[in-house]
């Protein structure tokens, strides 16, 4: 038992589990790392998982400044095709509902039918992605965002402008949905915690700073200027992702994937067979089996450029698209999944209520505030993402570094879960005193203080969480996030449509306590995760239902 996390009554290796110090590593163990592939440099004694295979092809084998700037563009992506369009009326509601002659509900809706698009089309996503690789989708995003934002820029009335919103969330689908496994592509497990807080930030934290600055935009030159000036921002990504973001999914051996072995054989002939297949492939000349014969005794060629940037690269899988998408829903029924999806996908859901109701509220008294000071008011959470983002991507690696260590060299994912604590304390107190404030009228900067605070726990909460699912069940880090994407945008519909309503009818102090409450709950559920989230890995490499339904092949052949 490592600091709680209990160990499985039976069986030796556990999805997820791997030897990553060197250094700290116990004997027994010593002798099987020593043929792996290491980091370099001050991370010289940590185990590179996964292995990365002898291609150079192989995303992993990248220079980090390839990997990085690769990275970068579908951050970019991810910020201006994903994330920018949903707040980017929201400090304006009531201007554009005047403008439209609408209601106020209706313009908050707009974000709603937007966020519907994204869940309805995360599980084609899903199916394509796995079938035809991640660089196809990208782009397709890229150009229909690009689309949508010209039939939004146009839009005469109130039809073509909720048109331009769909087209705006079909667009951002393959962003908002990818974006944190192309990490699991690109990244060995002791560089990912830095990466999700990158996206994690984007997708929570960087909608404040779009209301900021959309606000001051709405209230000096009309709420259209915000897709003009968007438009030339989608331009410059979409020519950036087609030159420089060639496709990151590899079909690596399974014997490479030295985190994900250990489903359905007898453990202890596969740690065996593993001795074996390591010292074939540090020789080069023995036959593992058929598909590493191929990869061991023909290595490819480099790419060049022009194959790099190719579209369609084949298929990457031999399943059909209707049975991936399935799988995209079936994961469900993983429990870690599902712990994810709730925590990061409910918990984010508060932070879009907030959102939607602040251009409502802050409008009337006793604030009465401009579209323009409604927006400044978002600097707190924008300060309060920021800030929780730099702090996980300076503590989350370092962290689980210093736990493997005094591990004995074996690296748990459930360490990564203790480091939602602070998260989970800030997110309730941030959420009470946040209605309180609404309540009472109070200082509109204890508001934005109070916003920031629940932001950042929110932030951290979410990246914990992310992580720990990456890195507890790698082979399904595409249909993890996919469904987290797909619920939590359903669910943002239902907050778009119910939020003001709820408003009204309860007031603020009942609403968010009541959202406090929740919060509270879920994370609760972290404990027990904790405790038994080794024994539950192992037993799902044992009874993936997954493949029980034939919808995935056992990860570890």
């Amino acid at each position: 038992m490592a600091f709680g996390v209990l160990d499985p009554k039976h069986g030796h290796h556990v999805p997820g589990t791997v030897n990553l110090d060197d250094q700290a590593t116990s004997d027994n163990t010593e002798a099987t790392s020593r043929s792996l592939k290491h980091a370099t440099g001050k991370n010289s004694h940590i185990v590179l998982v996964p292995q990365p295979s002898d291609d150079p092809n192989d995303p992993l084998n990248w220079t980090l400044l390839k990997r990085n700037l690769v990275f970068g563009v579908i951050m970019l992506g991810t910020a201006f095709v994903g994330i920018v369009p949903g707040p980017i009326l929201n400090a304006g509601i009531v201007q554009v509902a005047t403008d439209l002659h609408v209601s106020f509900g209706k313009i908050a809706q707009l974000s709603g039918y937007l966020t519907l698009a994204l869940g309805a089309a995360s599980p084609l996503v899903s199916a394509l992605a796995r079938k035809y690789g991640k660089r196809p989708l990208f782009v397709g995003s890229s150009v229909i965002g690009v689309v949508g934002c010209l039939v939004a820029e146009f839009a005469p009335g109130y039809n073509q402008l909720l048109a331009g919103r769909v087209l705006q969330g079909l667009g951002s689908s393959a962003y908002e949905s990818l974006c944190l496994s192309v990490i699991s592509d690109l990244y060995f497990v002791h560089e990912r915690g830095f990466y999700v807080s990158i996206p994690i930030f984007i997708l929570g934290a960087l909608s404040n700073g779009v209301s900021i600055i959309g606000g001051v935009i709405i209230t000096n030159l009309g709420w259209k200027y915000n897709f003009h000036i968007l438009l030339a921002f989608l331009g410059f990504q979409l020519i950036l992702v087609i030159l420089f973001c060639p496709e990151t999914t590899y079909n690596r051996s399974a014997i490479y994937n030295i985190d994900r072995v250990g489903s359905q054989v007898d453990l202890r002939e596969k740690h065996i067979q593993e001795q074996a297949q390591l010292e074939h492939v540090e020789k080069a000349n023995v036959t593992v089996d058929n598909d590493a014969e191929s990869s061991f005794q023909n290595i490819p060629t480099k790419k060049t450029f022009l194959q790099d940037m190719a579209l369609y690269n084949g298929t990457f899988t031999e399943k059909s698209v209707i049975s991936m998408g399935i799988a995209s829903v079936a994961v469900v029924f993983n429990v870690i999944t599902s712990y994810n999806v709730f925590i990061s996908g409910l918990i984010m859901a508060w932070f879009v209520g907030m959102a939607v109701l602040s251009g409502v509220f802050l409008a009337g008294p006793p604030w009465t505030l401009t579209s323009a000071s409604i927006g400044y008011v978002s600097t707190g959470p924008f300060i309060g993402g920021l800030l929780a983002s730099s702090l996980m991507s300076w503590i989350s690696d370092p962290w689980i570094k210093f736990m493997t260590r005094r591990n004995k060299g074996i690296y748990e994912p459930e360490f990564r879960l203790i480091l939602a604590i602070p998260g989970t304390i800030c997110t309730v107190a941030g959420l009470v005193g946040f209605g309180a404030v609404i309540e009472k009228g109070l200082s509109v900067y204890v508001l934005s203080f109070l916003w920031g605070l629940t932001l950042f726990g929110m932030c951290i909460v979410a990246s914990v969480t992310s992580a720990y699912a990456l890195d507890a069940m790698p082979s399904l880090a595409v249909e993890n996030f996919i469904f987290n994407v797909t619920f939590k945008n359903f669910f943002f519909y239902g907050i778009t449509l119910y939020v003001i309503p709820w408003y009204q009818m309860s007031g603020p102090l009942e609403l968010f306590g009541t959202l406090a409450g929740i919060t509270a709950a879920l994370m609760s559920l972290t404990v027990p995760m904790y405790i038994w989230g080794k024994r539950y890995r192992r037993y799902w490499g044992h009874h993936n239902a997954l493949v029980m339904l034939r919808l995935e092949k056992d990860p570890s052949q």
